[in-house]
């Protein structure tokens, strides 16, 4: 037979942990320290080998396993069939992969032995070899008890799939790949595709009919109220397209809940930045040609000229600002449309996926988003300096506050959300999430700070200014506060005809 020199340590001990030794060679290069048991031969074939290193010599085997538990030693060397009967029977200790001087036992036999003993023992070693019986002696003293292929179970009598799973020394079934489950590790963990979740597509839903039933509901209210003056001076043609660009603005929430479990194709990728850039081009464009028009007419009244502004240069104005959105989704849709990508976002070992991500993407996605966002800026940036410009125009005509605040909203939102939105763009739910909600709030916003206001003013408002102060007040920066303050406490009612005619 034979012997080997191993080296055994303690997982659980501190000093091992920090210094994380597993052979002689690194203990002997990091300075560490190995327990030995002194006054045998193995001492001295250690420290032969490896003199550098630091040793503590132990009484016996038992003082070297609690010196090696109390950090004295963070190896402790031995013969290897007695560290991995110790590490049979105490599970807090490891033998390492590292092994030496191996050394052949010869069993001596005396020549003054009877001749039939001598045969009879000679025969019996043969035997013990040839029949396996050394080896049963090894499996029972020295190798962990674990239940045979399939099996598992503190008596090895319930199933462990063999393809999957074996059995530790405690008959529980291991499973290999955290790809499979159960008690026998015969159940396979289906990949996690993080799809949207129903109650988030539902949401997306409910946001997108309310803004579609407020964008009704004003439609409905502007056609009813379409000869009261106040509905003429903010003129039912524009009332109308704000609603358009707020519908198609918020339709673009129904795309962004399409999703695929695989690779796609999802057309509703490319869907939605077509309706949010073409609806929120037309609101903006409304806005801002209104306050532009009703800015021009106060403007060439204050040094009596005459100044005509037709609907078709009103329209042409929105298209203008509309057709820059428009070619730039179309070079997107034609260079690098947006399309369906799963991303897998981990694997077992066995490099089987276990979870995964889809989202829309494509090759330059950030270039043309950083165009859009700074285009809308801009047309953000022009619409608030020129409700600076009609500030002190009288609300009945420009109502430039309540456009100043629907326009700051817009900005604060968009200023917002982008970098939001890019962050949580690999988590899927998180980013439908907040695309909905921001869509929603940004529409909304808009259909409850003009709509909202214009209603409260056409049922409550019964004093009304005339033509000539409100130029006046536009005329007067220093004095319009004030002047405005005395008009809106007069009580005497004064007819006004159409903006287009005076």
């Amino acid at each position: 037979t034979m012997s080997t020199i191993k080296t055994v340590k303690d997982p659980k001990d501190k000093a091992a942990q920090l210094t994380d030794f597993t052979t002689l060679t690194q203990l002997q290069a990091g300075g560490g320290t190995a327990c030995v048991p002194e006054g045998t031969y193995l001492r001295e074939v250690v420290m032969n080998k490896f003199p550098r290193a630091n040793y503590s010599d132990c009484p016996s085997p038992n003082e070297c396993v609690q010196r090696l538990r109390d950090g004295v030693c963070s190896l402790y060397v031995d013969d290897e069939l007695a560290l991995r009967y110790r590490a049979l029977n105490d599970r807090s200790l490891e033998v390492t992969g590292e092994q030496f001087n191996t050394q052949y036992i010869v069993w001596p036999i005396s020549y003054n032995m009877d001749r039939e003993k001598s045969l009879l023992l000679k025969k019996w070693m043969y035997t013990s070899v040839s029949n396996a019986t050394l080896d049963d002696l090894s499996y029972k003293y020295f190798d962990v008890k674990v239940c045979p292929l399939g099996l598992a179970g503190p008596s090895c009598d319930k199933k462990c799939d063999p393809k999957h799973g074996t059995s530790d020394r405690d008959g529980k079934c291991i499973c290999q790949s955290s790809k499979w489950t159960g008690e026998d590790c015969s159940i396979e963990v289906e990949e996690d595709l993080n799809l949207y979740p129903d109650w988030e597509v539902y949401l997306a839903y409910a946001l997108f009919a309310i803004n579609a039933f407020a964008c009704l509901l004003c439609f409905v209210w502007v056609h009813l109220k379409r000869y009261t003056r106040l509905v003429k001076l903010w003129q039912p043609f524009f009332l109308k397209f704000i609603l358009l660009g707020c519908f198609v603005s918020s339709a673009s929430i129904i795309p962004t809940t399409q999703q695929s479990e695989g690779d796609g194709p999802v057309y509703g990728c490319m869907v939605f930045p077509w309706l949010y850039c073409i609806g929120f081009s037309i609101t903006l464009g409304t806005l801002l040609s209104k306050i532009f028009r009703v800015y021009r007419l106060f403007q060439a009244a204050s040094r009596a000229q005459r100044v005509t502004i037709t609907a078709r240069e009103t329209l042409l104005m929105i298209f203008g600002i509309t057709i820059v959105d428009v070619a730039v989704i179309a070079v997107w849709s034609g260079v690098a449309p947006l399309h369906w990508k799963r991303t897998i976002t981990s694997t077992d070992h066995f490099g089987q996926p276990l979870s995964s991500a889809g989202y829309c993407t494509s090759d330059y996605w950030k270039v043309f988003v950083t165009i859009i966002v700074a285009w809308h800026l801009v047309l953000m940036l022009m619409a608030s300096y020129l409700c600076y410009l009609t500030r002190n125009i009288s609300s009945q005509f420009a109502e430039s506050k309540y456009l100043a605040i629907s326009l700051f909203s817009n900005l604060q939102i968009t200023v917002v959300s982008t970098p939001v939105l890019i962050i949580v763009k690999a988590d899927p739910s998180t980013s439908l999430f907040i695309r909905s909600i921001v869509i929603w709030i940004n529409d909304f916003a808009i259909l409850a700070i003009i709509f909202g206001n214009l209603m409260y003013s056409v049922h409550t408002i019964k004093v009304e200014i005339d033509i000539s102060t409100a130029v006046s007040m536009f005329s007067v920066p220093a004095e319009s506060e004030a002047a405005r303050r005395r008009s809106d406490r007069r009580l005497s009612v004064i007819a006004l005809r159409p903006l287009e005619e005076q």
